[in-house]
């Protein structure tokens, strides 16, 4: 499924024309309502009752998006490219997050914080499908390279998905994921929603 460009430039128009006070240089977020994003909603076919957060993020930061769960089970993330330089894919996992941390779960086995003041996960014993291997070498230098190994070991990569403009990405908000090495900028939109 993709975003049509009338959604795409709704959303890029709005994101471009907001002013986020927490900007730094390297991120922009947006939490838009639901109601400014009627039209984008429809087209995904997400109830509006059933959302749970809705964001909308721009990074330079290679190290944006870390392995991490959403949220516990029982959700569906919705992620949709819409704008990006060189390649840029989403990488997801083979382990689920089974914990009940409405905040979401981050896969740091070193406990090393990536950003200031960065909450990190305890709740180790609630993810499944875990190893005592350390991540394919391969995986690690062709899409996880921003990312220390020893933070990966014990995961198993199950699938890389490409950024396609407007294409969109659907998953269980409770599975592992993570963005991949890329330089220049990204932008997204992100939609958590309950399975209905």
């Amino acid at each position: 499924m993709q975003l049509s460009s009338t959604a795409t430039n709704l959303l890029n128009d709005m994101f471009t024309a907001y002013v986020d006070a927490s900007e730094t240089e390297n991120t922009k977020r947006m939490h838009p309502s639901a109601d400014s994003i009627e039209l984008v909603i429809k087209e995904l076919k997400i109830k509006t009752q059933d959302i749970s957060s809705i964001r909308i993020e721009e990074s330079k930061n290679p190290i944006a998006v870390p392995v991490h769960a959403d949220t516990p089970k029982g959700y569906i993330t919705t992620l949709v490219p819409l704008g990006y330089t060189g390649v840029v894919s989403t990488v997801l996992f083979t382990s689920y997050y089974h914990g009940t941390n409405t905040a979401g779960y981050k896969y740091r086995p070193t406990n090393k914080q990536y950003y200031k003041d960065e909450w990190l996960s305890t709740d180790h014993q609630h993810v499944d499908n875990l190893t005592d291997n350390n991540i394919n070498r391969i995986d690690h230098q062709t899409h996880l390279s921003f990312l220390e190994k020893e933070d990966l070991c014990g995961l198993t990569v199950e699938q890389v998905i490409p950024w396609q403009l407007s294409q969109v990405m659907q998953f269980p908000s409770n599975q592992l994921h993570s963005g991949s090495t890329f330089t220049g900028s990204k932008r997204w939109l992100l939609i958590v929603s309950a399975i209905s």
